[in-house]
C-alpha cells in the first residue's frame, strides 16, 4: 500500500513518514560491496558502452561504487520528484520523516 500511487495520494503523511524511517534510511546507510566494485571494473576494463547496467534496486548503489550507464527499473530512493507538476526536486537533507518537502508550486515531493 504505502509504495504505490494510492497510498502516496490518500495517506502521504503516514506513507512518508515510513519510507524515510523504515526504507530510505537504511539504503542511505549502505555502502556499494565488493560485488558493485566487481563489476565498475569489469565495465571500466569494457568499456560503459560495451557493458550497461538495468537493476530492479532502487538504492544507487551501483552508481556509488562508479558505475555508468545504469538504467533503474523502479526508479531511485536518492532522486526525488513533486506529485503535482511532476519536476525533479532536491530536498534539503537529511530528510525528515515528519516533514513530507514541497515543491516551488506547493504539490509534495516523493522519490522519484
Amino acid at each position: 500500500w504505502g509504495g504505490t500511487p494510492i497510498g502516496w495520494r490518500w495517506t502521504p503523511g503516514l506513507v512518508w513518514s515510513r519510507f524515510v524511517e523504515d526504507f530510505y534510511g537504511p539504503i542511505v546507510a549502505a555502502q556499494p560491496h565488493d560485488g558493485h566494485c566487481a563489476l565498475v571494473e569489469l565495465q571500466q576494463t569494457m568499456g560503459s558502452s560495451a557493458l550497461r547496467f538495468v537493476t530492479m534496486n532502487v538504492d544507487g548503489l551501483h552508481q556509488a561504487a562508479g558505475a555508468q550507464s545504469v538504467a533503474e527499473v523502479h526508479g531511485s530512493v536518492v532522486r526525488f520528484r513533486c506529485m503535482a507538476c511532476h519536476d525533479s526536486v532536491d530536498p534539503k537533507l537529511p530528510l525528515q520523516a515528519n516533514e513530507q518537502p514541497r515543491c516551488e508550486c506547493g504539490g509534495r515531493v516523493r522519490p522519484d
